[in-house]
């Protein structure tokens, strides 16, 4: 199993780890869908083939290749389709035809379709075309066989039965004997089927017309018109089978058909990544996984402390808690953020504040999610905003049809970005980061007010404590200064030196201290004992703590009144969201402007809204594949859509999104 993914790890890549990683995934999600196949070629007039004459030759061989004559204009073509159209179709080989009609069943099931098939390319060689496998092992149709079984309800009995084949679907090369053995065991499963050797039985007629290739053509906003219209008078006749059974004929053909609707994209994109040179990789959202695969094989990266992280200054709409902030802070500055939440926890919100504030700095942005819903509430909600043609919904039903109009009513003038802008035309990101310092600004005087009275509260249940100690005052009976107390504590330093002390020096500075503590404190007498000088000592650590009170009191007056600091903090927040608003409007205003100035962006917008309700679908992914990508991400700069849909909603190119946001259950 998966053999394409163990050569390509062996040895095809050049040890490039991104292509073998997208071919290991391919092969992956290629086994998922291979039993989602076709049961009637005829009922899609998009499928085409071409029916090989004689005996087959490359099951049966073991052949690397069949060589077919590259003249064969049908063939040409053939090969030719299957290039233009690599996203949504695939060419396959098939060998063994069931062929006819079954009354049998619930339904009357019209069946033209191989039995057996691979996956193949047409590569010109020379004179001849080459039909190449793409595999190693052959591949049931298990959805006509079920169509044929299912004439009960009962899907297990179904399932059981196809197993019983798919355990004799033979190896390569196809022997004689293990085509009987696959035949015996087909027919026993399901009667219903006839082995015809009768040539009369096989389909003769071949699906692929020569066309004009328009494909080659330069598409402008001129000839998008007649292109489109002569595209849609090609049509494609239905036959209808004549056979009344369900025969199984012993023909090969060339089949290009549709891939599985839900991995199309998928498929054909991993196979391109896989080709690329290793460069292509660097503006993708790839080179992050193969920077991580590089970093695990080295010594770790340190990471930037986003604490240090100052000159950020976010705009976002809607509430934003400090780990939503982080998250957003993260994004400006690292290439890749993993972020967790159970339900509940505000990751759409998040999203949401991280799109506009990606936005409103000039940004482009994807939102992809597996869920319609997740991604249905995050356009929702950024297009409620009121920004023109900020987020656009894209993978659903009828959303080409929506955006070409939306397009048409921009280019003619019909959306008005001039009225109802009057708040936001002198707005920019620069106000937003004044506004946002002076919030700071106006939190951390807050944050101060508090840190003072939390401080002037323990403070004060200390000066009770000692004052209860130490009773009443006895020297000092009003308050004093900082100079004061300081003056008081060095004189009392100089008493107890000197209290023991004979001579005039001695007696000269205590009288001079003495002076000075009694001026000080306003006392007329004042006795220098070691009890007296004690009791003074308290006192004054007692004036010490409660001139501290008093300075942080003036300290949280000169800052400010906590109630009216905590009222323009809530005003500004909530001003916050509204100038958040007005700077988005203005930015689409300008941007959608500037878009509508330069012709040649218009001509391209042109194109696109013409093509987005082409019914073509080959030259539609022409169009979306070469146009030129950037005026429509200027007109939507943030794009939704889920992973799913997004293969067919926008074209694999490096760097189209400044910012990929995956929002995975």
């Amino acid at each position: 199993m998966l053999q394409e993914a163990t050569k390509a790890i062996n040895s095809a890549f050049n040890n490039s780890f991104i292509k073998k990683l997208s071919q290991y995934l391919h092969d992956c999600v290629r086994e998922e869908v291979k039993s989602s196949t076709f049961r009637n070629l005829k009922a899609d007039k998009d499928n085409k083939w071409i029916f090989l004459q004689g005996e087959e030759q490359l099951f049966t061989t073991g052949a690397e290749y069949l060589k077919l004559d590259g003249s064969d204009s049908k063939l040409t073509e053939l090969m030719i389709q299957s290039e233009l159209s690599t996203k949504d179709k695939y060419l396959i080989y098939g060998y063994l035809f069931l062929v006819g009609k079954s009354n049998k069943s619930k339904k009357q099931n019209e069946f033209l379709t191989p039995l057996l098939y691979v996956p193949c390319k047409l590569e010109r060689n020379g004179v001849n075309i080459n039909c190449i496998p793409q595999d190693e092992m052959l591949s049931l149709n298990t959805g006509a066989l079920a169509a044929l079984m299912k004439k009960n309800d009962d899907e297990d009995e179904v399932d059981l039965l196809l197993e019983g084949i798919l355990d004799v679907v033979p190896d390569l090369p196809i022997t004689q004997e293990k085509l009987d053995i696959f035949l015996t065991t087909l027919q026993s499963v399901v009667p219903e089927i006839e082995i015809s050797s009768n040539i009369k039985d096989n389909e003769t007629e071949d699906n692929i017309s020569e066309s004009k290739d328009f494909y080659k053509e330069k598409i402008d906003a001129e000839n998008i018109d007649e292109i489109i219209e002569e595209e849609e008078r090609e049509t494609a006749q239905k036959s209808s089978i004549k056979l009344e059974k369900v025969v199984v004929t012993y023909q090969s053909a060339i089949i290009l058909t549709k891939r599985p609707s839900v991995t199309a994209g998928v498929l054909h994109e991993l196979t391109q990544i896989a080709e690329k040179p290793s460069g292509v990789y660097r503006e993708t959202a790839l080179s992050i996984i193969n920077d991580e695969y590089i970093q695990s094989k080295e010594k770790s990266v340190i990471i930037k402390d986003m604490k240090e992280i100052t000159d950020f200054y976010p705009i976002t709409p809607l509430s934003l808690s400090d780990s939503q902030e982080k998250v957003i802070k993260n994004i400006d500055n690292n290439k890749f953020v993993a972020v967790q939440g159970p339900p509940g926890t505000g990751k759409s919100q998040t999203i949401v504040n991280l799109v506009a504030h990606l936005i409103a700095n000039g940004k482009t942005v994807l939102v992809a999610s597996r869920m319609d819903k997740a991604v249905d509430v995050v356009a929702d909600r950024l297009n409620e905003l009121g920004a023109p043609f900020l987020a656009l919904r894209a993978g659903r039903l009828n959303y080409q049809k929506q955006l070409s109009f939306q397009l048409q009513d921009l280019l003619s003038g019909k959306v008005d970005i001039d009225s109802g802008f009057e708040d936001s035309l002198l707005v920019d990101t620069n106000d937003m980061k004044n506004h946002l310092n002076l919030l700071k600004e106006t939190e951390q005087k807050c944050e101060n007010i508090i840190k003072l009275e939390r401080e002037w509260h323990d403070l004060s249940l200390e000066v009770s404590e000692h004052e209860k100690a130490i009773g009443e005052p006895q020297f000092i009976m009003s308050n004093l200064k900082k100079g004061e107390i300081d003056m008081v504590f060095g004189i009392i330093k100089i008493l107890e030196n000197n209290i023991e002390k004979a001579g005039f020096f001695a007696n000269f500075a205590n009288f001079t201290s003495l002076r000075q503590l009694k001026k000080i404190l306003k006392l007329k007498e004042f006795d220098v004992t070691y009890e007296n000088l004690a009791r003074l000592s308290a006192e004054l650590e007692v004036e010490a703590m409660n001139w501290k009170l008093r300075k942080i009191e003036a300290d949280i007056q000169k800052t400010g009144n906590l109630h009216i600091l905590t009222e323009q903090i809530r005003q500004m927040k909530k001003k916050q969201k509204n100038l958040a608003v007005n700077i988005l409007k203005n930015r689409r205003r300008e941007s959608l402007k500037g878009l509508l100035r330069d012709q040649i962006k218009r001509q391209r917008l042109i194109v696109h809204a013409k093509s987005l309700v082409e019914r073509r679908k080959n030259l539609q992914n022409r169009i979306l594949e070469e146009e030129d990508f950037k005026p429509l991400l200027e007109a939507f700069p943030c794009w939704c859509v889920t992973t799913y849909a997004v293969s067919g909603s926008l074209p694999m190119k490096p760097g189209m999104f400044d910012v990929a946001i995956i929002d995975e259950a």
